[in-house]
């Protein structure tokens, strides 16, 4: 592509034909038309640039976040998955001390009603003891 300097240099040489004044004054539009395009095409080509860069830190957040996303997910599953495992311990814990809490009272009753023979046991010992006493005093009694 010729610059607008290139042009501006560009010289046309006498002879028959066309009026040099008529082609250096159309020749004269042209150069600051293609100056002007020149210059807007250096601008666009800037602008051009500029979006690309932007474009390409876009894309560069675009990926952070994407992996954010993706770690924050994993996270959460990860999250999710140990406190289901932590209620699945805590559950299970209750449950060991709900069955030894069972044991331990179904042994308290167990050995609540051995007491309670033992006490029947001695307490019909006691009143057949006391009632040969009395018996026997009756015949005391009775002897005398």
């Amino acid at each position: 592509m010729l610059t607008p300097l290139e042009l501006e240099k560009t010289e046309f040489k006498g002879g028959v034909g066309y009026s040099k004044h008529s082609v250096n004054e159309i020749f004269s539009k042209v150069r600051e038309d293609y100056e002007k395009l020149y210059k807007e095409n250096i601008e666009l080509k800037d602008k051009i640039n500029l979006l690309n860069e932007g474009i390409g830190q876009y894309k560069a957040m675009e990926e952070v976040l994407k992996t954010a996303m993706i770690n924050a997910q994993t996270s959460a599953e990860e999250i999710k998955k140990n406190a289901q495992e932590k209620a699945d311990n805590i559950l299970q814990e209750a449950e060991f001390m709900a069955q030894k809490n069972r044991e331990f009272s179904n042994q308290e009753v167990i050995d609540a009603k051995v007491e309670a023979e033992n006490i029947r046991k001695e307490m019909q010992v006691y009143k057949s003891k006391v009632e040969a006493i009395i018996k026997s005093q009756l015949d005391l009694l009775k002897e005398m």
